[in-house]
């Protein structure tokens, strides 16, 4: 009531103007319209800042649309008052603009700098112009190294593809080894067949695991495993050899190579595994084929020797008994004298049958009969407590070879059995068709794929060590007790075998006896009909004129006397071109040339070429120690070729040159 009364104290403002229509509405509908355009720009303010919060001016935007809301009620205030003298209320609203104005003043002042620091509008585009021109080069550069990167991971990516096409598909076993962890993390499919396991076995394991305990530096194998490592890390590229007992228990020899992959975050190794076992075992072979062949050419020209020696001493030995009496008591000298000179020709023989320089007379052969024929002759060799056994095989092809030289191998083979089992036990022969194919011929070089007659002879003796088999042909090489063997046995046979095309393969354990396989050539070759054996001539003189060409003036005397005490007419020469000027000398016919196949500056068989220019009708008989290829074609008489072998007895000598004499040309 006491506001009331207040106000009605009051004029209103329609008073001060006289109440006159028009002044009082237009101060009504100015201030009404003034105050709605008051409110609408506030309305506006807070939308804008409500939707643009970000703006650095947020604070002040609202107090200024606060203030301008509390003019715009002044307004509508000015415009009640006109009617209603209420001037408290016009006045506490102006109170509360006036305090509004002062607050957003006090903000807006100091925010005067800034604004006045703000780029202008034209500087604001320009700005913007240059930062988008700066943005575009900027994507354009963005884009470029796109499209750089996608070309290099698209040409990583195809690296990647063609290094593991060739990872996997590499013929060798490659594995990469994480030094740190001690385990494979990648391997190839070639890797799993050499370890004999699976990738994820394989990736779970070091390499440790698939190495033996004896490898070929002599070190332990982690000593081993750790110094090549520790090279490889250092920058070499390693290259050795590993003994690898993979996961299916098999033995391999491997050479390896190591190099460090260039990783910054691991330390990794690239490991590539080859399989050298069967190299190894065929360079073995090898080397053992090539000292064979050494020492055969050694134990020829030492055999040659000794029978031109061992031709004098056994030639005049005979010569002294046929000059001696009966009751002589220089007789058994001699005698011993001959007995000692054949030994040492058997020797000799033996040697000559090692270094492959014998001359063989081959024949069509069915080897069941040749095994037949000696079975008894064996059984009494071997004794009662040795029990032989013979398998013959079925429909057995023929072999073409020297008949005397089989029977040779069969007996030294069994007799080389025998001693194997001191204390009894098993012999067994056996003969077979096989076809040695391609891969058996690359295991067991130099032997030739094709068809062969093999004959076994296999004992439950005492067997052999593998150090013992790779010498146990060699000359002079025995296991048995000094004077119980000359080392020859195994030689010989080795040798027969080898000139006659064949090939010998020995299989044994300590233990568990041995095997001794020989492999002879099949021929299509018949068989020929025996010849019926002729009876000695016992009227071995004659009239003829001999040439006698030997460069050993010892034995070139021995056959001259020889021969002289025949009856023949000599006529002797040291060599070949001596031969040619005693030829041309003679005026008279010469019927026979008897000659040392090898001798210095020309050879028998040239010698016979060039008398035969002088002589037509002379006739040819060679003699040797032992041959070259001048009258034999791999250790075989060329047709129609008459040889004698040194040492020769003088009445070999005197049948032989007989023989050839009568013999038709």
């Amino acid at each position: 009531m006491e506001h009331e009364h207040v106000v009605s104290s009051y004029m209103e403002h329609g008073a001060c103007y006289s109440w006159e229509p028009g002044l009082v509405w237009l101060h009504v509908i100015s201030d009404i319209v003034t105050g709605i355009a008051y409110y609408s720009i506030p309305a506006a303010l807070f939308y804008f800042a409500y939707k643009r919060r970000d703006l650095p001016f947020h604070r002040v935007i609202l107090l200024f649309g606060v203030f301008i809301l509390a003019c715009g009620t002044t307004h509508f205030l000015a415009a009640y008052t006109v009617f209603v003298a209420d001037y408290w209320i016009e006045g506490g609203v102006k109170a509360f603009t006036a305090m509004i104005s002062a607050v957003a003043a006090y903000y807006m002042i100091p925010l005067i700098p800034e604004a006045i620091a703000m780029p202008s509008l034209t500087k604001s585009l320009k700005e913007n112009q240059e930062l988008n021109a700066q943005l575009e080069n900027k994507l354009g550069e963005l884009n470029a190294k796109t499209r750089e990167l996608v070309e290099a991971n698209r040409e990583l990516n195809l690296s990647e593809s063609r290094f593991r096409v060739q990872f996997e598909h590499a013929p060798d076993a490659i594995v990469v080894y994480d030094v740190a962890r001690n385990v494979f993390v990648d391997a190839n499919a070639n890797a799993e067949r050499l370890f004999g396991c699976s990738r994820a076995e394989l990736l779970a394991s070091g390499p440790e695991r698939f190495y033996s305990s004896s490898q070929p530096d002599g070190l332990p194998v982690a000593e081993s495993i750790e110094k090549m490592i520790g090279r490889t890390l250092s920058g070499e590229s390693m290259m050795f050899e590993r003994a690898v007992h993979n996961a299916e228990g098999k033995d391999l020899l491997c050479e390896v190579r190591l190099a460090r992959l260039p990783f910054t975050d691991r330390t990794l190794i690239h490991g590539s595994y080859i399989d050298i076992t069967e190299r190894k075992k065929l360079e073995e072979q090898l080397r053992q084929s090539q000292r064979m062949e050494s020492v055969g050419r050694l134990a020829g020209g030492i055999a040659h020797d000794f029978n031109n020696l061992l031709t004098v001493v056994t030639g005049y030995s005979e010569l002294m008994l046929g000059r001696l009496a009966e009751d002589s008591p220089l007789r058994n000298d001699a005698e011993e004298i001959k007995r000692a000179g054949e030994r040492a020709a058997s020797l000799t023989q033996q040697l000559l049958a090692f270094s492959r320089r014998q001359v063989l007379q081959p024949k069509v052969l069915d080897l069941n009969e040749v095994v037949s024929r000696m079975e008894k002759m064996l059984r009494r060799l071997i004794g009662e407590n040795v029990e032989l056994r013979t398998n013959p095989g079925a429909e057995l092809w023929s072999v073409k070879a020297d008949p005397g030289q089989v029977e040779q191998v069969l007996v030294n083979l069994v007799v080389n059995a025998r001693d194997a089992m001191p204390g009894g036990g098993k012999l067994v022969i056996e003969t077979g068709n096989v076809f040695l194919d391609e891969k058996y011929s690359r295991e067991h070089l130099p032997a030739q794929p094709g068809p062969y007659v093999m004959f076994a002879i296999s004992d439950t003796g005492v067997g052999m060590d593998k150090v013992t088999m790779s010498r146990v042909f060699e000359p002079f090489f025995t296991t048995k007790e000094s004077g119980k063997g000359t080392g020859l046995g195994l030689s010989t046979v080795y040798g027969i075998v080898k000139q006659s095309g064949g090939y010998i393969w020995v299989y044994s354990e300590p233990g568990k006896g041995s095997t001794f396989k020989v492999y002879f050539p099949r021929t299509e070759d018949r068989a020929e009909d025996p010849h019926k054996a002729s009876s000695p001539d016992e009227d071995l003189r004659g009239k003829n004129t001999v040439l006698v060409v030997e460069d050993e003036e010892s034995i070139r005397k021995f056959a001259c006397a020889v021969l002289s005490g025949y009856g023949y007419s000599v006529l002797p020469a040291r060599d070949g071109e001596d031969a040619l000027r005693v030829a041309g000398e003679h005026g008279g016919e010469i019927s026979l040339l008897l000659t040392d196949v090898v001798m210095p500056r020309m050879g028998g068989r040239e010698l016979y070429d060039r008398i035969r220019q002088q002589h037509s009708a002379v006739k040819v008989l060679f003699m040797s120690g032992y041959t070259d290829d001048a009258i034999v074609h791999h250790g075989v008489l060329d047709p129609g070729t008459a040889f004698l072998q040194k040492p020769f007895s003088p009445i070999s000598l005197a049948r032989k040159v007989k023989e050839v004499l009568e013999t038709q040309n």
